[in-house]
């Protein structure tokens, strides 16, 4: 939203700023650097010291991509797969 500044015909530093910043969120939607990644984990999977640097790195290098990990039982997932494949029908 571009809006002048009463009179003077030139834009606010506010709206200056939500200007830039909403130009700065389009480039990287553009270029494929924001939403987000959904991670499952089952219960008893080890998962290596690896894979936290791993995350802690993709997140330093893409920090508009929000990183979601979610734990399951097996007998969960497999509850919450049955219940999609009958919400898609």
């Amino acid at each position: 939203m571009l809006e002048q500044a009463p009179q003077s015909g030139l834009l606010t530093l506010t709206t200056y700023n939500e200007y830039n910043i909403a130009i700065a969120k389009a480039q990287s939607a553009y270029q494929g650097l924001t939403g987000e990644i959904n991670i499952g984990i089952l219960d008893g999977t080890r998962i290596s010291d690896l894979f936290p640097g791993v995350l802690s790195y993709f997140h330093e290098k893409h920090p508009n991509v929000e990183i979601k990990m979610q734990y399951y039982s097996f007998r969960r997932a497999k509850k919450a797969e049955k219940e999609a494949a009958a919400a898609a029908k």
